[in-house]
């Protein structure tokens, strides 16, 4: 799957100061608009303008550890898991634990995760 069109805008946008001294706190796609891969194609969109800056080596995101459809989008945005971090946040008397993931800069011949890379059948 290609980044799409839309997530390269958004992420095209964004000034690289934004990206290197603050963080993002939220990531959030509509209930309406779930489903159709906008989350990978943004996180994978800003990564990939993250990691033109050089001093950017690393991301690292924290996600709560229920949060599964999120992990999953993260993991095919080509971040791994780091650590979990047992009972980090009490919300509604519950404690939550926390996914750290990270992603590592990409060599320079390859800035797009593995299942976003086109590949060409064997001749």
């Amino acid at each position: 799957m290609a980044v799409s069109t839309e997530a390269q805008k958004v992420a095209a946008k964004l000034p690289s100061s934004r990206l290197l001294r603050q963080p993002f706190t939220r990531i959030a796609i509509a209930p309406t608009l779930r489903g159709r891969g906008l989350a990978v194609s943004f996180v994978t969109a800003i990564s990939e303008y993250a990691f033109h800056t050089p001093a950017t080596k690393i991301l690292t995101l924290n996600v709560y550890s229920h949060n599964h459809a999120a992990i999953s989008s993260y993991r095919r945005a080509g971040f791994t898991l780091e650590a979990i971090l047992p009972n980090t946040v009490m919300i509604d008397g519950t404690l939550w634990s926390t996914h750290v993931m990270i992603r590592a800069r990409p060599t320079s011949q390859n800035l797009v995760p593995p299942h976003h890379r086109q590949t060409s059948p064997p001749a």
